[in-house]
């Protein structure tokens, strides 16, 4: 019995020279806003060593070994994805616990374009609209190059283009793809809008 003990001791004991660390990543509506499964990653540094491990389903960053000089020390941590940052990149994270909790925002997104007509009226006036955002538009060259707060950012948005006498255009538009290009034509009297 005495060296079952002291075997079973010896193995179930864990490598006090190492630690694991969870990181979950949760969106602005706190750890139960899972906004990244099965993708991205989690940044680590430790001290000259930089680790990144995957986001897993449940939102969950797994580091299995941390070097045992590392518990109780601040180290960056941040997230790495292609639609949402860390909340606040610069924080450091203190390794004191097994869970640690990351928040996440989108990222601010990009639309650029151009809003074109045969009927130079049309062009006078140009108003463009995503999300509830007005889109500035040069009223010169029809060219508009905006960047959307992540607060508005969706994976599909709705652009409303109008221009004084013009049928409006709505088109559903992705942030970040290619050049837009709107065509605005006069209306015809008594149509309304299309």
């Amino acid at each position: 019995a005495f060296c079952l003990v002291v075997v079973l001791g010896f193995v179930l004991v864990p490598d006090p020279s190492t630690f694991p660390v969870t990181f979950f990543v949760h969106g602005p509506a706190g750890p139960q806003d899972t906004v990244l499964k099965n993708s991205g990653e989690v940044m680590v540094d430790l001290g000259g060593d930089r680790r990144q491990a995957a986001i897993g389903e449940q939102g969950q960053a797994y580091f299995p070994a941390i070097s045992a000089n590392f518990r109780g020390q601040d180290v960056l941590a941040w997230v790495n994805s292609d639609k949402f940052e860390s909340a606040d990149a610069n924080r450091k994270h203190k390794l004191d616990r097994q869970a640690i909790y990351l928040s996440v925002q989108r990222k601010a997104g990009r639309l650029y374009g151009l809003v074109e007509s045969e009927d130079s009226k049309c062009l006078t006036g140009i108003q463009v609209q995503v999300g509830g955002l007005t889109v500035p538009v040069n009223h010169g060259s029809g060219r508009f190059d905006f960047s959307i707060p992540g607060d508005y950012m969706h994976d599909e948005l709705v652009l409303d283009a109008t221009g004084p006498g013009c049928s409006p255009q709505h088109l559903n538009v992705g942030p970040d793809s290619n050049e837009i290009r709107i065509t605005l034509h006069r209306a015809n009297a008594g149509s309304g809008k299309e």
